[in-house]
C-alpha cells in the first residue's frame, strides 16, 4: 500500500492545476497522469478484502439484497436499487466494490485537480490525513460525500435548485446528506463576516450546553442514518474523538483567520467557501468530543481542507511556505503511520495477506 502511495504522489508532480500556463502537450500529460492516479487508487481500494466494514458490504451485496417489491419501502432505497441494477448486469461483489471506489476516487481527484492551487499537495494530504483509507470504511457515506464534493461547482455558480435536487437524490443512498441543504446557505457567506461570527457564537453556546440540549439532538438523529446511535451517548464504546484530531481540525481555521486580509482574489476564489466548510468541520469534530457520531457528519466538510490548506500555504512568502510545507509533510507522514496501524490490508485477488481475510468475506469468495 505504501509503495502505491509513493507512486501516485510522484505522478501527481506532473499534474498541473489551472493556475499553470500549459501548452497542449503538458495538458495531455497532466490528464494522463490524473487518470492513472484515479485508476491506481481505485483499484487498490476496490480490490480490498478487509478494512472497516468491507466484509459486510461484500457479504450483504451477495446475500442480503431485498427483492424488488421491498426496495421502495426501504429507507435507503436508492442504494438498494443501485445494487439490484448491478446484480442485473452480473456484477459480482468485488466488481461492485471496484465501481463504488472508482466513482468515489474519481469525484475527489477531479475536483482537487479543478480547484486546488497545488494538486500534489492536496493529494498528499488526501492520502496522509487518512481520508483515503476512510473511504474504504463507511463506503456508502463517502460515495455520497464525494459526489457532493464534485458538485462544488454548483455552489460556486450559485445554482441552489440543482444542488438541492442532487442532495435529495443522494439522500436515497445515505440520508445524512440532507444536512448539506442548510449548509449550502451557510457556506455562501463571506468568511469571517458578521453572520459567520454570530453562527460561531451560537455553535459554541450549543457546545457548552450540549448535555442540556441533547434531547433535541436525539430527535434530529432519529430521523437520519444514525438513529441507532442515539442511545450510545455516554457509552465508553462510543467515546468522542481525541484532542489531537480536534487540534488538527483547528489548524486550517486558525491559519485562515490569520491570513484573511492577505489572500487575494483569484479565478479560484474559493477562500470563503473552503474556510466556511473548514469551520463547520471543526465544529463537528468539536461536537465529536461528546460522541464520535458527529465526526461522521464532518465527512462532508473535511474534503474542503484539501483545497484550503494549499491555498493558505501559497499565500505565505516562499521561505516560510517551504518550511511550513516540510513540517506539514513530516507531521502527516507520522500521522499516516499511526493511522495505518489498526488496519491490515488484505486482498483475495491480489494475494495480499490472505490469511487475515475474515470469515464473513471468505464466504463471498468460496
Amino acid at each position: 500500500m505504501i509503495s502505491i502511495f509513493i507512486l501516485v504522489f510522484l505522478l501527481s508532480l506532473f499534474v498541473k492545476s489551472k493556475k499553470g500556463k500549459l501548452n497542449k502537450k503538458e495538458n495531455d500529460v497532466s490528464l494522463i497522469m490524473t487518470l492513472i492516479i484515479v485508476l491506481l487508487l481505485s483499484l487498490l481500494s476496490g480490490l480490498r478484502s478487509s478494512i472497516g466494514d468491507t466484509g459486510y458490504y461484500l457479504y450483504s451485496y451477495k446475500y442480503i439484497i431485498p427483492n424488488t417489491s421491498e426496495i421502495i419501502s426501504a429507507k435507503d432505497w436508492g442504494y438498494i436499487l443501485m445494487q439490484r441494477i448491478l446484480l442485473y448486469f452480473k456484477f459480482n461483489s468485488q466488481m461492485y466494490l471496484i465501481l463504488i471506489a472508482l466513482i468515489t476516487i474519481f469525484s475527489i481527484i477531479l475536483t482537487l485537480k479543478k480547484y486546488s492551487v497545488s494538486f500534489s499537495t492536496s493529494l498528499f494530504i488526501f492520502i496522509c490525513s487518512g481520508i483515503y483509507i476512510s473511504t474504504m470504511n463507511g463506503m456508502r457515506q463517502y460515495l455520497v460525500a464525494s459526489i457532493v464534493f464534485a458538485a462544488t461547482t454548483l455552489i460556486i455558480k450559485n445554482k441552489p435548485i440543482l444542488y438541492i435536487i442532487l442532495i435529495i437524490i443522494l439522500s436515497t443512498i445515505h440520508s445524512s446528506v440532507l444536512i448539506m441543504i442548510p449548509v449550502y446557505f451557510i457556506v455562501k457567506k463571506r468568511a469571517w463576516s458578521k453572520s459567520i461570527v454570530v453562527f460561531t457564537f451560537i455553535f459554541l453556546t450549543i457546545f457548552v450546553l450540549f448535555n442540556s440540549l441533547f434531547k433535541y439532538f436525539s430527535v434530529v438523529l432519529s430521523s437520519t442514518q444514525y438513529e441507532g446511535y442515539v442511545n450510545t451517548f455516554g457509552s465508553e464504546d462510543y467515546a468522542g474523538v481525541n484532542i489531537l484530531r480536534i487540534l488538527v481540525a483547528l489548524v486550517p481555521v486558525t491559519l485562515s483567520f490569520i491570513l484573511r486580509n492577505k489572500i487575494k482574489s483569484t479565478e479560484w476564489n474559493i477562500y470563503d467557501l473552503c474556510t466556511n466548510f473548514s469551520l463547520l468541520n471543526f465544529f463537528m469534530i468539536l461536537l465529536g468530543s461528546y460522541n464520535w457520531i458527529f465526526a461522521r457528519i464532518a465527512i462532508y466538510f473535511d474534503f474542503y481542507n484539501l483545497l484550503l490548506i494549499p491555498l493558505l500555504l501559497w499565500n505565505i512568502d516562499k521561505k516560510n511556505r517551504m518550511l511550513l510545507l516540510f513540517i506539514l509533510m513530516v507531521c502527516y507522514v507520522l500521522f499516516l503511520r499511526e493511522e495505518l496501524q489498526p488496519y491490515i490490508y488484505t486482498s483475495y485477488y491480489l494475494k495480499i495477506n490472505e490469511e487475515f481475510i475474515g470469515p464473513l468475506t471468505r464466504i463471498v469468495y468460496d
